[in-house]
């Protein structure tokens, strides 16, 4: 994503205030489980997840928030924790974004507990973003579900975050993005 710095600077400002200290690797395993347990096992009814967010009482982001997590798409936003954000887009790409956790090792959880083939990686700018093809359960059937995952995290060492998003099998092939290899 091309404005991953300025999501990092305004969600950082917007919630600085109610920073509390905390292991680096809970931050990073609390960013990790809120994208499994909202877009990995959610991706083939994203209906689900505004569901569990608003069930779960969690805190609607203001409109220039989500907008910032969302662009260029427009859906909603939500506040799970302080510093971790899931965004769902009108047409089911579903985003968690997490500025204060170690994206690195963040990253290294996914490569870890996901089913995934690296497609490939690409420097832009100060930004790294991977891009995954994913195999998960899907939590109502235990079915398959398929999505690409693109995964952007910084080379800045004074900056740390990374943002997570999963854009379903179907709508990657809407938008003409065939993958051939999908891991089993």
């Amino acid at each position: 994503m091309k404005n991953f710095i300025i999501i990092v600077t305004i969600i950082f400002l917007y919630f600085s205030e109610n920073l509390t200290p905390a292991f680096a690797a809970q931050k990073d395993e609390e960013a990790f489980a809120a994208f499994e347990t909202f877009c990995l096992f959610n991706m083939n009814n994203p209906k689900n997840i505004e569901s569990m967010l608003s069930s779960a009482g969690n805190k609607l982001l203001p409109k220039e928030m989500s907008d910032a997590i969302l662009a260029p798409k427009k859906g909603k936003a939500w506040m799970i924790k302080k510093g971790v954000s899931v965004g769902l887009t009108n047409d089911g790409v579903c985003i968690v974004a997490a500025p204060y956790v170690n994206g690195d090792e963040t990253k290294n959880l996914f490569q870890k507990y996901v089913k995934n083939i690296k497609i490939t990686s690409e420097n832009m700018g100060s930004q790294v973003q991977d891009i995954y093809a994913v195999t998960y359960p899907s939590l109502e059937t235990g079915d398959l579900s398929r999505m690409i995952v693109f995964i952007t995290t910084t080379n800045l060492k004074s900056i740390n975050g990374i943002i997570f998003n999963a854009l379903p099998e179907k709508l990657a092939i809407e938008n003409n993005i065939k993958i051939h290899d999908w891991p089993k």
